[in-house]
């Protein structure tokens, strides 16, 4: 969903015209500070944009979309790591506070962590370089704006302890902080990372993957800090379904829950309110051949929309999400058929 942070943001809105799409909700926001200016856009048109990667080669390439979710250019970012297989893409956001998507790579094995920075243009600007840190234990598994400066932060976790860490970040892309929210055990695993409580602060939804209760924890972030421990509704504890990802669907500034059976393709969206379910949307099964690729907004209406892809057909397609509800889908060129690319979300997996 686009999250404008201040006045000047509002000013750039109007001028390229997209002014009259902004709700009262999105006004709020302004005030707020939550956070990225648009989640997933690389060159300041508001839509969504797509980036591939393919792993055996080290090669990245962005798509830039237009609102009418026809594809807008082509551009071919620098291989990275050729000679390292254990470096790959991670995450997506915005790491420096320009109100535009970077990127994010890691190597587990060896603990370094370093960041593109991605200009309008796009291209990349410059590489940022972390510390070192938990090499052959520690992975990242989310990043969002934890503190509601504007800047997104990252998720550690350590799988064998349990323990998490996050990195708050500033605008030099520096870590300028970390703090240690309490542990979880080992079975429990971080599904996504959103606003739930439309606070301006990412939380994080975790999940008991053990196969026995199909229980779900909500922590409200605030400053970095779990501030509040929600029970979610307990929900079918074979895993069969999948939180697949979270987004706006229907423009209340609160992201919501998408859930996806991997078995039969059945999807559900949770939506929610100040941390809770507030209710549930049944939406058509995905397409055949089709597997869930991300979601972001990418007409521009205020609502998050979700995008597929067929590997063997080589074929993206958009569903648009209105309230919930599917009310149109667009298909997109053939690229990548039965070869290695992979669409990048915010939190690749």
């Amino acid at each position: 969903m686009l999250k404008l942070k201040n006045s000047a943001m509002l000013v750039v809105a109007a001028l390229c015209g997209y002014l009259a799409l902004m709700t009262p909700d999105w006004k709020s926001q302004l005030v707020a500070g939550a956070g990225n200016a648009y989640e997933g856009d690389y060159n300041w048109n508001f839509a969504a944009d797509i980036l591939w990667r393919k792993q055996s080669t080290s090669e990245n390439r962005l798509w830039t979309m237009n609102p009418d979710g026809t594809r807008a250019g082509i551009f071919f970012f620098p291989q990275y790591n050729l000679t390292d297989s254990t470096w790959d893409a991670v995450s997506m956001g915005d790491y420096n506070g320009d109100s535009l998507t970077d990127i994010l790579y890691r190597s587990d094995a060896t603990g370094y962590t370093r960041s593109w920075l991605i200009n309008d243009t796009p291209e990349r600007a410059d590489i940022r370089f972390y510390p070192q840190f938990g090499g052959g234990t520690w992975s990242i598994v989310g990043s969002g704006d934890f503190d509601g400066d504007g800047n997104d932060d990252l998720l550690f976790r350590e799988q064998s302890t349990g323990k998490v860490r996050i990195w708050t970040m500033n605008s030099l892309v520096d870590r300028s902080n970390v703090t240690f929210p309490a542990p979880l055990a080992g079975f429990w695993q971080v599904q996504a990372v959103g606003d739930f409580d439309a606070d301006g602060d990412a939380d994080i939804v975790w999940r008991d993957q053990g196969n026995t209760t199909g229980a779900n924890k909500m922590w409200i972030m605030e400053a970095g800090l779990p501030v509040s421990i929600y029970n979610l509704p307990g929900f079918d504890n074979t895993n069969a379904w999948k939180i697949v990802g979270a987004g706006d669907f229907d423009a209340d500034t609160d992201d919501d829950l998408l859930w996806i059976n991997t078995s039969t393709g059945q999807q559900r969206i949770w939506k929610m309110e100040g941390g809770l379910q507030s209710s549930i949307i049944f939406l058509a099964n995905v397409d055949s051949g089709f597997s869930f690729a991300g979601i972001a907004d990418y007409n521009v209406d205020g609502m998050d929309d979700i995008l597929y892809y067929n590997s063997t057909t080589g074929q993206p397609r958009l569903w648009y999400i209105d309230n919930g509800t599917k009310i149109g889908q667009k298909t997109l060129p053939v690229f990548g058929a039965g070869d290695t690319w992979k669409i990048l979300g915010d939190r690749d997996s």
